[in-house]
């Protein structure tokens, strides 16, 4: 690895660690998913909860782990797009991990669940603090409503 930014070579940068620990929340994420799909008296809940929660492990098997896979993959070779494609499967984790900690009844996966939850933050954190708002500016064409045109807007 280069050694940039007074990092000595060898070390792993901010966006480096957000990677790892996205990668680690990738494979948790199917690893849950997985389970919660083949096993059947895994969730202890009204029926009605296993069926959602059946059908989060599925989107996140289907939809969100490629999704998160793919936007790491184009995010190191520089686009900004998938970089906020990964931000924003990273709050789906969060999102849908509260739901099992804090939403369902204690299971087997209890603790791949509860490792999933801050791990994305963590990931959130790490990504944000690196996410350069100007190439991210520059991808919109101007006039474009944007949260900060609409703010500047309403001032």
């Amino acid at each position: 690895m280069k050694a940039a930014d007074g990092m000595k070579a060898g070390q792993i940068g901010q966006p480096g660690r957000a990677w790892l620990v996205s990668v680690v929340v990738a494979v948790l994420m199917t690893v849950s998913s997985v389970v919660g799909l083949c096993e059947q008296s895994l969730y202890q809940d009204p029926l009605e909860v296993v069926a959602e929660l059946r059908a989060y492990d599925l989107v996140t098997l289907v939809l969100a782990v490629p999704l998160l896979v793919g936007s790491l993959v184009m995010s190191r070779r520089g686009s900004v797009g998938a970089q906020l494609t990964w931000l924003g499967v990273l709050m789906y984790a969060i999102y849908n991990y509260a739901i099992y900690v804090f939403g369902s009844a204690f299971n087997d996966m209890l603790l791949v669940h509860t490792a999933v939850l801050p791990l994305s933050v963590a990931a959130v954190v790490l990504l944000l603090l690196n996410v350069d708002a100007a190439a991210v500016r520059g991808r919109f064409r101007p006039g474009t409503r944007t949260p900060q045109n609409l703010r500047a807007a309403s001032a």
